[in-house]
């Protein structure tokens, strides 16, 4: 299923209330109107309330992300219960602490655009295999993010 901005039709915060689990989503999309809401504001939502269980592992997919050096190109993010810090969502980004050194076992605040976002995943485990991912465990899929970068060579 692709969730990306030409097809994600609606899931909101009032709306993750009733359907608050990642698979819930796929459910829950015609929902409510839309409100001009970024449907990563929602995908997120879900994202922070299944981070409370730490089995579950989701990667973020970016043209490029701002770390505390600078910009991350092609930049992946691997968040789970025990690896992501203050989430704080936006209505055009968002912004958490994360491990980009984990053998360092030191925090780092990175900012990322919703524009640089091309994809978000489930997981039950931090590698993923994207050939095999079941449609459920596809949170959002954005490939003209990606494929904008790829034709322009620089961040979208």
């Amino acid at each position: 299923m692709n969730y990306g901005a030409e097809t994600v039709r609606y899931y909101n915060a009032a709306v993750h209330q009733n359907h608050p689990t990642p698979a819930d989503i796929n459910h829950a999309y015609a929902a409510a109107p839309p409100t001009g809401e970024h449907p990563l504001v929602a995908v997120l939502t879900a994202v922070e309330a299944g981070l409370a269980n730490p089995d579950n592992h989701y990667v973020v997919n970016t043209t490029y992300f701002d770390g505390p050096s600078g910009p991350v190109l092609l930049g992946m993010l691997h968040l789970n219960a025990h690896t992501v810090w203050d989430l704080c969502i936006a209505k055009d980004s968002f912004t958490c602490s994360v491990l980009l050194q984990p053998q360092a076992r030191q925090r780092a605040t990175v900012h990322v655009g919703f524009a640089q976002v091309w994809q978000v995943v489930r997981s039950d485990s931090p590698q993923v295999d994207l050939e095999d991912l079941a449609a459920e465990d596809l949170l959002y899929d954005a490939p003209d993010v990606l494929r904008n970068y790829a034709q322009s060579g620089r961040p979208a």
